[in-house]
């Protein structure tokens, strides 16, 4: 019974043997893979067996893409006989026009053994794939560099380079240098491209700028500006690629060769779109009548709109609007705005205090969450609150107090006849004043009048002066008055009363006497006895000749 159960062990173990060598056999592991491009058209992978083995392919070994427009060659490095690891090299060749960003691969079957097990054999695949980066359509220079020498921030959430927020401003600046093979030699009509597109190739936006033409061995530094519009970016993805290139003509100094068209592109760069934060903000926050000003007294609406610029749909969304200098403190509720979409910013509108000063006062803003807490990042390092500037000008509920008004003692004129006044105001106050002046009462004895100027800006203590020009009725004399209103911000601050008189109009002999009184003055009388000789000398002498002809 004792060697029965020996022999029964001998046999159970000689089975499990025999099992193990039908299981465990030379393993390499899989998949590898290798990225190609234009600026990488070459790359390595190693692999690796649980035991020594001989790679049996016969290498270097070629093999075209399904398009046949590249051609990707494998060929080892070390060796690939009795050993447990093996390093290879695959490149790829364009054969033909490949597209910008399109992408062709092929893969290659590689055959193995075990080293001490001819019997022992697997089966491993190297994957390639190959894509066009380089954004030019031209032929490739050396001559030409494109560099990207710095990304701002101009508006907005984003951090410069590191990554940027739906609705910010940005601006990149790009140095474009050339470097011919004569000093005489230039670039010229060229043209910055670029572009931005998501990481599988799909275009989000594009544009153009001029560049000046540039003589061998100098640069050219152009800006891009664009807004990170949501409409053009997807809410779903964060991760896209910034592609420049500059494309224009090479002028060789030396007659034998010909101008070519030529092109060079900038390193890829990668951009982190932040989409994942739940953040609601702002956007063309402006007054409703297009001015950057207002008045005292004056009832005035902002305008805007709200964005959600996160992936996420945001409820109950509300505005808070505050200035304790104006009084103003509103909840302004939205309610729901689904992911990269916005909503129109409810009517904002409010009357600006009278007594109000001329100044530029800060309006505030806050985007507040279904919870009334103010949006922030995730880094907690933004938070979704603006200041609006609003400038009021001029100087509401202005004391007369502060006017200086002079009027004149006598103003006289003649019937028919334009007549001037003047006045000079001064400001008495500690601020700057806009003054503006409109005479009343004058409509029985002129027909029309004209001010010049007909606004003062006056600073504290400053004078200035004004003058009237009425057009004075024919039929009209005696004692008239009217009345000057001075107002600020639309009020009325100060009417002052004044007075003139009007003569008749005269005859030809009145009109000389007056001209002669006005010319003269208190002798008047001397030079008109002296005039009235000399014509009675004309006169005489006149008959005279006459008298002696006959």
């Amino acid at each position: 019974m004792e060697n029965k159960n020996v022999l029964l062990g001998f046999a159970s173990v000689l089975g499990l043997l025999i099992l193990a060598s039908l299981v465990v056999g030379l393993s390499i592991s899989n998949p590898f893979s290798v990225s190609l491009s234009n600026s990488t058209n070459s790359g390595s992978v190693s692999v690796s067996g649980d035991d020594l083995f001989n790679v049996t392919t016969s290498l270097p070994v070629s093999k075209e893409d399904s398009t046949n427009k590249v051609k990707f060659t494998l060929t080892n490095t070390t060796a690939i006989i009795n050993v447990t690891s093996a390093t290879f090299t695959i490149s790829a060749q364009e054969l033909s026009d490949v597209g910008f960003l399109d992408t062709y691969s092929v893969a290659f079957e590689l055959d193995s053994v075990n080293a001490s097990n001819s019997s022992d054999t697997d089966k491993f695949n190297i994957t390639a794939s190959y894509q066009n980066t380089e954004y030019c359509s031209e032929t490739i220079s050396n001559n030409i560099d494109v560099e990207i020498t710095d990304i701002i921030t101009q508006s907005g959430l984003g951090d410069d380079d590191n990554y940027w927020y739906p609705m910010d401003d940005v601006e990149i600046e790009v140095k474009v240098s050339y470097d011919g093979s004569d000093t005489k030699d230039e670039f010229q009509n060229g043209e910055l491209s670029w572009a931005i597109y998501t990481s599988d190739g799909k275009q989000i936006m594009d544009g153009t700028e001029d560049i000046a033409d540039i003589e061998d061995g100098d640069d050219d530094t152009v800006y891009i500006s664009f807004r990170v519009d949501p409409d053009d970016f997807d809410s779903e993805v964060e991760d896209y690629i910034l592609y420049i290139s500059a494309t224009g003509e090479e002028d060789y100094s030396e007659s034998s060769k010909s101008n070519a068209d030529i092109c060079a592109s900038s390193d890829p760069e990668s951009i982190d779109l932040r989409v994942n934060d739940d953040f609601v903000t702002l956007d063309n926050l402006e007054l409703s009548s297009g001015l950057n000003t207002t008045q005292c007294g004056e009832e005035i609406q902002i305008n805007g709109d709200v964005w959600n610029i996160g992936s996420d749909k945001q409820k109950e969304v509300s505005v808070r609007v505050y200035s304790s200098e104006l009084g103003l403190n509103k909840y302004l509720d939205v309610g729901d705005i689904s992911a990269f979409d916005n909503e129109v910013l409810p009517l904002l509108s409010f009357k600006i205090p009278e007594n109000a000063t001329a100044k530029t006062y800060t309006i505030r803003f806050e985007v507040l969450d279904e919870s009334g807490d103010i949006y922030e990042n995730n880094d907690d390092d933004v938070s979704s609150s603006f200041a609006f500037p609003l400038k009021v000008e001029g100087t509401c509920g202005l004391p007369s107090s502060t006017l200086s008004i002079s009027i004149p003692e006598a103003v006289e004129g003649i019937s028919g006849k334009d007549l001037v006044v003047k006045t000079s105001i001064t400001n008495l106050g500690t601020s700057i004043v806009s003054l503006t002046l409109s005479p009343k009462d004058y409509s029985g004895w002129a027909s029309s009048m004209n001010v010049e100027p007909q606004v003062l800006i006056l600073g504290a203590g400053e004078t200035k002066e004004a003058s009237f020009t009425f057009k004075t009725k024919e039929d009209v004399s005696g004692d008239k008055t009217f009345n000057l209103e001075v107002l600020s911000s639309g009020k009325v601050v100060s009417t002052k009363p004044f007075s003139v008189t009007l003569s008749e109009s005269s005859n030809i002999f009145t009109g000389l006497i007056d001209k002669i009184k006005s010319g003269v003055g208190a002798s008047w009388y001397l030079w008109l006895i002296g005039a009235i000789n000399l014509i009675l000398i004309i006169v005489i002498i006149v008959v005279a000749v006459k008298v002696a002809r006959k």
